[in-house]
């Protein structure tokens, strides 16, 4: 393994730019106004993926609060006030885990958010962890399941209660499924 000498100049802007593309993590850089000034390929690539038109893709000059807004999770508002409290330099740094399913796919991020100078630029990465997210919700749902089966719960309150942590595991809304007796 080779290491640059000590005299070496520092890389470039662009090269560091370059650089960070190649992460698998979505990446931006925030100004202390909440806007997003420059994103990473993965960022770019997440945003085509999902549907997202070619402004919001690219990511320069929107406010990254409001992308935060937009994330359908039961915890939104969460990240929202962390990121609020991180530009405000109530705090130096923060990392959530949340939900962000999609129609098809079950998922989570780590939110990892940092300032990075005094001006309160922000470096922001949001990094894939749904092998996790969905190991320890099964878990969770297993668990449940265990726990009824030894404790012998008749089957209505069986299926409330596995509804009732299947939901809490994977972010769902059971709720808006229910359909009332006519």
């Amino acid at each position: 393994m080779s290491s640059l000498p000590p005299d070496a100049p520092p890389p470039s802007t662009s090269h560091l730019a370059e650089l960070l593309d190649h992460l698998p993590a979505h990446v931006a850089l925030v100004d202390r106004d909440g806007a997003i000034r420059w994103v990473n390929e993965s960022w770019r690539a997440f945003a085509r993926a999902n549907g997202a038109d070619a402004r919001i893709a690219e990511g320069v000059g929107i406010s990254y609060l409001d992308v935060l807004r937009r994330v359908r999770t039961p915890t939104a508002g969460e990240l929202v006030e962390a990121v609020l409290a991180l530009l405000a330099g109530q705090r130096a740094s923060i990392s959530q885990v949340y939900s962000c399913h999609s129609a098809t796919q079950l998922r989570w991020f780590r939110l990892e958010a940092k300032r990075i100078d005094a001006s309160g630029t922000l470096l922001v990465s949001h990094t894939d962890v749904s092998q996790q997210g969905l190991a320890e919700a099964s878990l969770r749902v297993r668990s449940a399941v265990a726990q009824a089966l030894t404790e012998r719960v008749p089957l209505m309150e069986f299926s409330r209660r596995l509804m009732q942590v299947a939901g809490e595991a994977f972010d769902w809304d059971f709720a808006m499924f229910w359909i009332p007796d006519a």
